[in-house]
């Protein structure tokens, strides 16, 4: 079985999403004045609650695989309640546009061979 195609869109945000955890961990470390490691994350997010060992944690966000919601909670804990969704630059942009041309262009072939449609034309006669 093959893997889902990932939406380039996607990437771009699972990206921006991890920068954005990781600026504000070196905020949250740069206002400390002293190391700040994703252990003391895991700790500071247990003392909130959340049940995180500091390696989950760690590969959560390498893998930007975590939700909205769990981003908020990262990001108050560490002192950033406010965040500025980027916007998708232009290149980012482009990308996004050839592959879904090219994907249209892929279906519309794929529909328009000749045998499909002799057998939707039989299917109708009958």
């Amino acid at each position: 079985m093959h893997a889902p195609k990932r939406s380039l869109l996607t990437d771009f945000y699972e990206r921006e999403a991890r920068k954005l955890i990781q600026d504000a961990k070196a905020k949250h470390q740069e206002k400390l004045q002293e190391h700040f490691a994703y252990e003391d994350l895991a700790e500071l997010l247990r003392a909130h609650g959340m049940d995180i060992e500091h390696q989950a944690l760690i590969n959560k966000i390498r893998k930007a695989n975590f939700s909205l919601t769990f981003a908020m909670e990262v990001l108050t804990v560490l002192g950033q309640p406010r965040i500025n969704i980027p916007p998708l630059p232009p290149a980012e942009k482009a990308k996004i546009l050839r592959r879904s041309r090219t994907a249209r262009l892929y279906s519309i072939r794929r529909s328009s061979r000749p045998a499909a449609n002799a057998r939707v034309a039989l299917s109708g006669i009958c």
